[in-house]
């Protein structure tokens, strides 16, 4: 599928995390950078909703990746360090949001 050379941005004004992160309705998932790789993350609404316990909105995924946010990134961190998944790739979690069931 292709997107929009400017679909993994958050929009002007969106209200986002530290690090970033946002919605991408095109892909239904949240993704984040992970700047020390140079790549994006993305987790999925079917992680969220697992997570969750219910089928979530984008507002809702933004609320736990927020509560969670030093999680997912650990996680990132150590899928593509296990998998070496190259430089400038995108890294897709799993619903774990601990590096230990990543």
């Amino acid at each position: 599928m292709n997107s929009p050379p400017d679909a993994d941005r958050a929009p002007a004004g969106d209200r986002t995390s530290s690090c970033d992160a946002h919605w991408r309705a095109d892909i239904a998932s949240l993704v984040f950078p992970v700047p020390e790789h140079r790549a994006i993350c993305a987790v999925h609404r079917g992680a969220f909703r697992t997570l969750l316990g219910t089928d979530p909105t984008a507002d809702a995924c933004l609320a736990h990746f927020r509560r969670f946010e030093q999680a997912f990134k650990a996680a990132a961190r150590a899928k593509i360090e296990r998998k070496r998944i190259p430089p400038e790739q995108i890294c897709i979690l799993p619903v774990a949001t601990s590096p230990e069931s990543c």
